[in-house]
């Protein structure tokens, strides 16, 4: 078996279609540096739009929100060309033991074919891992030196980087080993390989309705399509979806003749709440697409920090009484004062409290110093679940410790406020120290 498996790794080496299908690979990556260095643009593959979301492979759109994570779904576009140059590599290595005889020999030597077959199958397999473990790597590292993330990559991150890669092997595996049971029993290079690249490439989203969702979840391509797809079209459409469900929900049970009047005041006062939520959301949505324009930089003056972050607690009292919460506020008895945008400080202070009356269990500490010519502003809150909370993804856009959805929110308060602290030469941090969830803030002090 050692002896078969060493043939074929050697007759792998030297085969054209692998030779090809790694120049292939160093063309493509090429060409997505290219894409994503000259504009936003990106390049869809087998793109199908279901259930409010996306499904299918693109490579590129990384300048929308650039972390590893990002970085790498985009990577995972490459994995249908890892799929198109398996068809070929194995198609070509199984086919050809039949046309020049070398089945015939290996046989007669004394080998069985069930080991031929097996060696067969793990030589292709460790091919396609090659070419598709590549198409990540490189596409990776290029995008990292072109994008360059701010944080060095999480551990989180790195986890989930590597429990998807081993998946999409995983899934490979299976494909090469359906593909090569198809080749024995056809034995026809231009039949399976025009099928199969016609299936993935055009087939799969024109069967996306009629092959049902219990079938797709057993079929290789479809369990890729569905890891590469983009989840933050889901996000999105998801967010703005459904308040507008609810509201045209309830127009609807308005409609009715034989609605008594306490329902129908009640029932205008969800859909009008409900309104207000859709307000909320794309005020989100714009204010996030202004502030991440580079044109955009703010008005640059001196402010009173102090001033505008009591005028910013008064303004949530209400609310935060509601709730139950009682923050703990500690102010410096200095003044404060910063170099900001007025707009830009008070949007900041804003997301942070709505962050405050619509996550926090009430036990909140607000803390605004002066620390090394700076003016710091830090807000501590308890949590039940430490591991809950990814605090290197706390300011990505989309990222929602909330994966259930119980609080109606977008993901992108947090986001708007690291793009406002950003145009105003100030930072922001997250830490989870115990069961404390730490968000600070810092402005340059006003000379």
């Amino acid at each position: 078996m050692i002896n078969l498996l060493k043939a074929d790794l050697f007759r792998l080496r030297k085969s054209k279609t692998f030779k090809n299908s790694m120049i292939v690979m160093g063309i493509l990556v090429i060409a997505y540096f290219v894409v994503c260095s000259m504009s936003e643009d990106f390049i869809s593959i087998n793109i199908t739009f279901r259930n409010d979301r996306m499904y299918g492979f693109y490579i590129g759109r990384i300048k929308d929100n650039i972390n590893y994570i990002n970085i790498f779904r985009s990577s995972l576009g490459f994995v249908i060309f890892t799929c198109l140059s398996m068809i070929f590599l194995v198609t070509d290595s199984v086919i050809s033991r039949y046309s020049n005889g070398v089945l015939k020999n290996t046989v007669s030597y004394g080998h069985n074919k069930c080991k031929v077959y097996l060696s067969s199958l793990i030589s292709n397999y460790i091919g396609v891992c090659i070419i598709g473990i590549s198409y990540i790597v490189f596409s990776m590292i290029g995008a990292t030196f072109l994008f360059s993330p701010e944080k060095m990559i999480s551990k989180n991150e790195l986890n989930i980087i590597l429990v998807v890669t081993l998946v999409v092997l995983i899934i490979l595996a299976a494909m090469v080993s359906l593909y090569t049971l198809i080749s024995v029993i056809l034995k026809s290079k231009v039949v399976i390989s025009t099928a199969a690249a016609l299936f993935m490439t055009f087939g799969t989203g024109a069967l996306f309705d009629v092959i049902s969702k219990a079938v797709q979840n057993k079929m290789p391509i479809y369990m890729l399509i569905d890891i590469c797809g983009q989840p933050e079209i889901s996000s999105i459409s998801h967010d703005l979806r459904t308040p507008l469900t609810f509201i045209q929900g309830y127009l609807q049970m308005l409609r009715k003749d034989n609605l008594s009047e306490e329902k129908r005041k009640r029932y205008i006062e969800i859909a009008d709440k409900r309104s207000k939520d859709l307000q909320e959301l794309l005020n989100q949505f714009f204010m996030l697409s202004v502030v991440e324009d580079p044109k955009y930089k703010g008005k640059l003056e001196t402010i009173d920090l102090k001033e505008v972050l009591v005028e910013t607690l008064t303004s949530f009292y209400e609310e935060f009484t509601d709730k139950g919460i009682e923050p703990d506020i500690e102010i410096c008895s200095d003044a404060i004062n910063i170099v900001g945008d007025y707009i830009g400080s008070k949007r900041v202070l804003e997301n942070l409290m709505i962050n405050i009356a619509r996550h926090s269990k009430g036990n909140v500490k607000i803390t605004l110093v002066k620390y090394k010519e700076k003016a710091e502003l830090r807000i501590i809150d308890k949590i039940q679940d430490k591991d809950e909370i990814d605090a290197d993804n706390l300011f990505n856009k989309f990222y929602k410790a909330d994966k259930a959805r119980k609080v109606n929110s977008t993901g992108l308060g947090l986001s708007i406020v690291k793009e406002l602290m950003g145009k105003m030469n100030g930072n922001v941090e997250a830490d989870i120290v115990h069961n404390s969830l730490g968000i600070t803030r810092r402005w340059e002090l006003s000379c």
